[in-house]
């Protein structure tokens, strides 16, 4: 019964909702921009995964290794294959949207290199990751669209994303993303990093 209660709320809230999120990152020394549609319609795939049921929405208009899932507790997560492990990306369906919308924000500055999609490998940054919001002036917690998966700080010249990557196998690690804005920002993320 709360499987068909959440897909019914899920739909009159956010069922049919599409926006645009724009990102840029730096790759082989080169900047890239893409721009990806987000389509919050329902799929028609359930499951049960444990204690809770799981459903599939179109997610990202992308050729993507995932599926995008939500939890009758609300979470939302991929999946790489229907039934199989769920791994939480948001805590809801709005931090999933307000994450987006920083995305979108940040997506006009100056990105440091990075990967672009949370499944391209790359090192694990969280020991850099723990200490390096606390150590740029003026950076806040984006309560609104961070949790446990996606952690955001924001200042007046740089904007620091704390993420866990989507693994399919083995543990998942933690990546860096940084933004700035001008000289300033640049300077703050230096002095930080050293």
């Amino acid at each position: 019964m709360s499987l068909v209660i959440r897909r019914e709320a899920f739909a009159a809230r956010f069922g049919g909702l599409q926006y645009h999120v724009r990102r840029r990152a730096v790759l082989d020394g080169g900047v890239h921009e893409v721009t990806r549609r987000w389509d919050l319609s329902l799929g028609d795939r359930m499951w049960p995964d444990g204690r809770e049921w799981c459903f599939d929405i179109v997610g990202e208009h992308v050729s993507s290794p995932v599926a995008y899932v939500l939890r009758t507790d609300r979470r939302v997560g991929v999946g790489f294959g229907y039934g199989d492990r769920f791994q939480e990306i948001a805590s809801s369906t709005y931090h999933l949207i307000e994450h987006h919308a920083l995305l979108d924000h940040v997506s006009h500055w100056d990105p440091w290199p990075g990967p672009l999609e949370p499944w391209a490998p790359g090192p694990d940054r969280g020991v850099i990751a723990d200490h390096l919001p606390a150590r740029i002036e003026g950076l806040t917690e984006a309560a609104e669209a961070s949790g446990p998966c996606n952690r955001w700080f924001l200042g007046a010249h740089v904007a620091v994303r704390v993420a866990l990557d989507h693994a399919g196998e083995g543990p998942r690690i933690r990546r860096l993303h940084l933004w700035t804005r001008g000289e300033t920002g640049r300077r703050q993320v230096r002095a930080a990093l050293t």
